[in-house]
């Protein structure tokens, strides 16, 4: 098993051990490491090392310093080595030395670019010392044309830790890099080497020494299985086994008139070696044809797994499909148009449209056409789109945890399990569609009759100054000492503590009339037409959170002034203001701005300063005061 490790892991681990070794060690383990890989390129390569000529492309820092003192080692071995300096006055100096000392050539690539393309050009090997793990970004542009020299010519590059120009936290490349034909590493592989097998080549680990400071620091980032590994776990049927214990995997795909995904899906399972594999659909012929072995059918029994699938529509090839640029005429829009329609529905990864996708388009473009705003149609298209994933999502994944879960826990599997599953499933999906026009119709009430109040505050003070601003009032509501709390409970009792204080900041919130706008783990945010509500919240809230038996105490946070509404959500410096003003509280303590203190006109609450506080990305100190 590989194990991978992040740049920053890599670099505590080699701080640590370079606070225990000599000045140098590390470094000169690693240029052997490099030199030695690089003997075995050149006799591959020419058959042969002692008066081959190899050029080493040498940045500033460590990493140049890796090529130079490998390039040291090269010229004992007889090696003709030059090094291009991209950098002169940042190149290591002491590697620098060896190199000069062993009788290596040096040239300066600004001061002489047509001489350093000559020596990567002519070269057997060119090594990539240009930059190490700390370095982002593309090569610049007098390191590219080198490295492009070097693939024009058909030089192979050995890379020193990585190839440069790759990130090496994620392999992803936004400019020139370097493609080696080879890659040295030490003392850990970096994600780059298995995220980027195409840019490092293979990757050879050199031990410096950190492996101990690595495992010191914490586990690996990742962990990559090889062939031994995967062997070791594969499952091997023994003398009782039969297809049902060695798994049975079910398949739902393809159309009569388009089986490929059919074929290649099944087949896929096939070797894969399951133990039976079920396929059910109108393909079931061209399957029966390339995978005999499969038990094809072309339809389901009522009640089975795939059955139910099939009715949703599942597997790919299933259902009638349109090409994107024929989907547009289809629905009457210009593609531009549909394009951006297509990506506010949260349909980027697919590459065709079905039918029903087209309808929902058609609806849009007659919304279009009645006079709404592209910007307006495309914030509730995204709006819709979120809400109802994340509804979706829910009714899965709680259905599968409270009820699938429970259902295996008493021992049900099987046709049993499917059955006692679609007995508690039918009602339920009948309950979704009448439950999500209930809700959308009580919440369409209540929106109008706040926009009654926006149009009644326009009318007495002007609309704001751009589209969609308003006045609102910001309340943010957390648990203190919140992650220290998950830590001493475990997350289930933790769960159940966010659970009831979720209840009890709705219970809140509803009685002065605010809407709960987010939740991110413990932390809620409210919002409120005017300040006096958003107070009153916040100390009933305190009130009922202090009546819980060993509930923690809550931080406070609240501002008002202008925001903007976008797709559902308020943006600006006023939310930024709240949260902000939220983390100088201290456990216990309700904080608010004076704009907040302003609005309490009966003088019913106390506020109390506690003095400027300088704030995050908030330009001047502001007054706080305690509520």
């Amino acid at each position: 098993m590989q194990r991978i490790w992040t740049t920053a892991q890599v670099r505590a681990a080699e701080d640590a051990a370079l606070a225990s070794t000599p000045a140098g060690a590390l470094m000169r383990r690693a240029a052997f490491g490099v030199a030695v890989q690089a003997r075995r390129l050149l006799l591959g390569r020419s058959g042969g090392v002692a008066g081959r000529r190899v050029t080493l492309l040498v940045g500033a820092g460590n990493n140049g310093g890796d090529a130079l003192w490998a390039g040291a080692e090269l010229r004992r071995r007889g090696v003709a080595v030059t090094a291009v300096l991209l950098d002169v006055d940042r190149a290591h100096r002491a590697g620098l030395a060896a190199l000069r000392r062993t009788g290596g050539r040096v040239v300066d690539a600004a001061a002489e670019p047509a001489l350093a393309r000559d020596r990567v050009c002519t070269a057997e090997l060119v090594i990539d010392g240009i930059v190490g793990i700390s370095a982002r970004g593309p090569l610049r542009p007098s390191a590219a044309e080198l490295v492009d020299a070097a693939a024009d010519g058909g030089v192979p590059i050995l890379a020193v830790d990585l190839p440069s120009g790759v990130n090496p936290d994620t392999g992803v490349v936004d400019g020139p890099a370097v493609s080696a034909a080879a890659t040295v590493t030490f003392g850990a592989r970096k994600p780059v080497h298995v995220l980027a097998p195409h840019r490092c080549g293979p990757v050879y680990l050199v031990d410096i020494g950190v492996g101990p400071y690595l495992d010191a620091g914490g586990d690996p980032h990742l962990y990559l299985p090889e062939l031994a590994d995967v062997a070791a776990r594969w499952p091997v049927p023994g003398r009782t086994d039969d297809k049902y214990t060695q798994g049975v995997v079910g398949v739902a795909a393809g159309s009569a008139v388009y089986p490929g995904a059919a074929v290649l899906a099944t087949g896929a399972a096939v070797l894969a070696t399951s133990g039976m594999v079920r396929y059910a659909g109108p393909a079931a012929d061209a399957v029966r044809d390339r995978w005999p072995e499969v038990i094809a059918a072309a339809s389901v029994e009522q009640g089975d797994v795939l059955a139910r699938y099939l009715e949703l529509g599942g597997g790919p090839g299933i259902r009638t499909s349109h090409r994107l640029t024929d989907a547009a005429a289809l629905a009457g829009l210009d593609e531009s148009l549909f394009r951006r329609l297509w990506l506010a529905s949260g349909l980027r990864d697919q590459n065709d449209a079905s039918e029903a996708d087209i309808e929902m388009l058609r609806v849009a473009a007659g919304a279009l056409e009645a006079g709404m705003p592209i910007d307006a149609l495309l914030q509730i298209i995204r709006v819709l789109n979120d809400s109802l994933t994340r509804v979706a999502e829910a009714e899965n994944r709680l259905f599968h945890y409270y009820v699938h879960e429970r259902l295996r826990a008493e021992g049900l599997a099987g046709a049993a399990l499917v059955a006692a599953t679609e007995e508690v499933s039918g009602p339920l999906l009948g309950l979704m569609e009448p439950a999500l026009l209930y809700f959308h119709s009580k919440a369409w009430q209540r929106a109008l009759r706040d926009d009654l109040v926006v149009h009644l505050a326009e009318d007495v003070g002007g609309a704001g100054d751009a589209i969609g601003q308003v006045s609102v009032t910001v309340l943010f509501i957390d648990l203190a000492r919140y992650t220290a709390m998950t830590e001493a409970m475990g997350d289930l009792a933790v769960a159940t503590v966010i659970e009831r204080f979720s209840d009890l900041v709705r219970e809140a919130a509803s009685g002065y009339d605010g809407r709960v706008l987010l939740q991110v783990g413990d932390e809620f945010m409210p919002v409120f037409r005017d300040s006096p509500s958003a107070i009153s919240c916040g100390l009933s809230v305190m009130a009922m959170t202090a009546r819980e038996a060993q509930f923690p105490d809550v931080r406070l946070g609240a501002h008002a002034g202008p925001a903007l509404y976008r797709e559902g959500d308020y943006v600006g410096a006023t939310i930024n203001l709240a949260a902000r003003v939220t983390s100088e509280a201290e456990r216990g303590q309700f904080l608010v701005t004076e704009s907040m203190k302003l609005a309490d006109p009966d003088g019913t609450v106390s506020f109390v300063s506690v003095g400027l506080r300088s704030m995050k990305n908030v330009g001047e100190p502001v007054e706080l005061f305690e509520v």
